[in-house]
């Protein structure tokens, strides 16, 4: 049976978003600990960290975030946060997971950006211990964000980087703030020796994945726009840009119309280098074998073609060499059948 392959496969996530991948019964308590009112019952609850298939756009997609970064605010409840994901990630066999998200979110109640990271480097470990979960952070700097508030974040968790930190990253609207704004941002990651990886393309704005190029990425969140854009496509093929694809999550914020649309088999076919992923587990209502999954049976993968995703997944990760090569001999270890 294909789901029970899927389900049990060695599975890497690079693109997996804190704020937005919390349970239900982990928001529940980190609002008691963080004393956040939340609705009595889990269907409310749920009403406001999930979105729907009715969702009309990112926008309404990003109003999700609310509530858990509000619970977000303290030592105590970023440790647990993270720890909790990865107990999640662990059930579906998620081998190595990248976790991001942005600390200046974090500091309503005067959390520094150096607090936050450590307190998730701190959860993270604690999963890797009880679990097994090989993970690393990727910080995010903010779209709507000052350019200095982004730079003075990453002087602040500098020190973590290769010690808990993998990378560093772009998010918010994309629509409202494309990712030149952030240049200096960018100028500064590569001097401070941060692996990049930016959101882009995901709001039909296939320039916005090419200006992400010219500011470092070697990886791109979604990069779903290029698919009519046959020059950026092939720049990207050229060079060996990665795709971090979120399927479910690019339906549900309108990045694709409808999953007839959706290109990983034109991405595949074009030898583009893709990864499948979450985005927001909670937000999206999925987990990384469901990813799999649809994109399994609606457009006919086979098991040599998930393992191939997979182990892209592996090369693309901002890891060490040593660590790419023992994740890789586990999957390569996974029979195909």
């Amino acid at each position: 049976m294909k789901s029970k392959w899927i389900y049990n496969l060695p599975k890497i996530e690079l693109h997996c978003h804190l704020d937005g991948s919390l349970s239900g019964e982990t928001i529940t308590k980190l609002a008691k600990m963080s004393n956040v009112v939340i609705p009595e019952t889990i269907e409310e609850l749920n009403q406001l960290l999930q979105v729907t298939n009715q969702c009309k756009s990112l926008a309404e997609y990003l109003e999700k975030f609310k509530l858990p970064i509000a619970c977000l605010q303290t030592e105590d409840a970023l440790e647990y946060g993270a720890y909790s994901l990865i107990k999640d990630v662990a059930k579906e066999n998620v081998i190595y997971i990248e976790v991001r998200f942005a600390p200046q979110s974090c500091r309503e109640k005067g959390l520094t950006a150096k607090k936050a990271v450590k307190s998730v480097i701190a959860g993270l470990k604690r999963g890797y211990d009880a679990f097994g979960v090989r993970s690393a952070v990727l910080v995010c700097g903010m779209r709507h964000e000052l350019v200095a508030n982004n730079i003075a974040m990453l002087e602040d968790v500098k020190e973590f980087l290769g010690k808990g930190v993998c990378g560093v990253d772009l998010a918010g609207s994309e629509a409202d703030f494309p990712p030149m704004l952030q240049q200096e941002f960018f100028v500064e990651a590569k001097k401070l020796g941060f692996p990049i990886t930016i959101h882009a393309g995901e709001c039909q704005r296939a320039e916005n994945v090419w200006d992400a190029i010219l500011l470092g990425a070697k990886r791109v969140g979604h990069g779903i726009a290029i698919m009519n854009h046959p020059g950026i496509l092939q720049e990207v093929k050229e060079k060996k840009i990665v795709l971090e694809l979120c399927p479910s999550s690019n339906l549900q914020t309108k990045a694709v119309e409808d999953i007839k649309q959706y290109p990983i088999r034109k991405f595949m076919e074009k030898e583009l280098c893709i990864t499948l992923n979450t985005d927001n587990r909670m937000v999206t209502g999925t987990t990384l074998s469901q990813e799999y999954e649809k994109m399994a049976s609606y457009f006919e993968l086979t098991n040599e073609m998930l393992i191939r995703i997979t182990k892209d997944a592996i090369n693309a990760a901002f890891l060490d060499m040593g660590t790419k090569e023992e994740l890789l001999a586990i999957v390569e270890d996974y029979p195909l059948q």
